[in-house]
């Protein structure tokens, strides 16, 4: 099964980790049940205390507010009108994942009852004691489970958040965690998950689709590329925080996957870096966030650049985003679209793991060919 394949070795512990990062890798810190209990007037720990300069809102520079930027809101809802609409469509998509590295779609087709399922089954999952969630800890070395960021070790603090990842399609392992967490219904458990990967896995394939035709790749080179990718679904959830200008819910970082789709709810959070900028991306209603990652840029060649981006917390309200990870088989031969010129090597999913696993925001760089 693959929800208990272990990753290659380099995955299980990094080299360079933070003074907290082992611990933590070691333990979850349960924030939901955290939260509670500073309610009573309890301060936020140490651990938890980021700097001002590292919490920073975009909107906290006046700067920002006097031409307020917008990160680009596609329509896919006349996709199919025209080739010439499509054709534009594809332009859009294309400016963005170079200006932005991220953006947001509109009219995608995906039935809003789906999404709504599959996020109420994410809060009911991140409501349950904690001792029932760590029956599904995820352990060491691998990508599934219950637990903080993977990616916790490269920092000397504690993020305000709470994950969860699955694999989806074609691979997925829902019933085993089902079982793993004693849902109340496997049955609904399993169904409004599988619900949800069916629409992502379509609505990645579209957007990939149309962003390799904005690469002028040939039908033949899509195809050969994307037929066979996977998906996985991850959970982020950020309780309420009394102290959120001290809190940090996620760090910023890239993304490994090809492509991330994510849906963050109603509650705003998320910011994307442009330039020396953090800019916000205000929820939209029914829209999903499309970002680059860091499979895209090197298929891309360096066209596009994977979205640089992290996650604020709020003091009144809970957070849940539901993001669906587009990415390459484990062992299938990843290259630039273009062979002409390229500037990386290929690589496969599970080698590219391995490195960023090490080297966390420098893995891409350990693919360039030497000039």
């Amino acid at each position: 099964m693959l929800g208990t394949t272990r990753l290659p070795s380099g995955l299980s512990q990094s080299p360079t980790p933070s003074s907290c990062g082992a611990q933590l890798l070691r333990s979850v810190s349960n924030v939901g049940s955290l939260s509670k209990m500073l309610e009573r007037g309890q301060q936020l720990p140490e651990a938890y205390r980021w700097s001002s300069s590292e919490t920073a809102a975009a909107e906290d520079d006046p700067a920002e507010l006097e031409d307020e930027v917008v990160v680009p809101v596609i329509d896919l809802a006349e996709l199919d009108r025209s080739d010439e609409r499509r054709k534009e469509i594809c332009e859009e998509m294309r400016s963005a994942c170079r200006e932005w590295g991220a953006f947001q779609v509109v009219n995608h087709g995906v039935p809003d009852q789906v999404v709504e399922r599959a996020r109420r089954t994410s809060l009911d999952l991140f409501a349950l004691p904690e001792s029932d969630k760590l029956r599904a800890e995820r352990p060491p070395g691998t990508l599934f489970g219950y637990g903080a960021t993977r990616m916790a070790s490269f920092f000397n603090r504690l993020m305000w958040s709470e994950a969860f990842t699955m694999m989806g399609s074609p691979h997925n392992n829902f019933e085993a965690y089902a079982r793993k967490l004693c849902v109340h219904s496997e049955q609904d458990f399993c169904k409004s998950f599988e619900e949800y990967d069916k629409a992502m896995r379509g609505l990645a394939l579209l957007i990939t689709d149309l962003i390799l035709h904005g690469l002028e790749a040939s039908e033949e080179r899509i195809h050969q590329h994307i037929r066979n990718f996977w998906g996985m679904i991850h959970m982020n959830f950020y309780p309420p925080c009394p102290s959120p200008s001290e809190a940090m819910g996620l760090a910023s970082h890239t993304d490994s996957s090809c492509l991330t789709i994510m849906h963050q709810g109603s509650v705003g959070g998320l910011q994307v870096k442009r330039g020396d900028k953090w800019i916000a991306i205000k929820p939209v209603p029914g829209a999903f966030v499309i970002q680059v990652g860091d499979m895209l840029q090197l298929m891309s060649n360096n066209v596009f650049h994977s979205a640089l981006h992290r996650a604020l917390v709020n003091e009144r309200f809970e957070r849940l985003s539901l993001v669906y990870f587009f990415t390459p088989p484990p062992t299938v031969s990843i290259c630039p679209i273009h062979p002409s010129k390229p500037l990386y090597r290929c690589l496969t999913w599970n080698e590219y793991l391995q490195v960023k696993a090490k080297l966390f925001m420098g893995a891409l760089d350990h693919f360039l060919l030497p000039e």
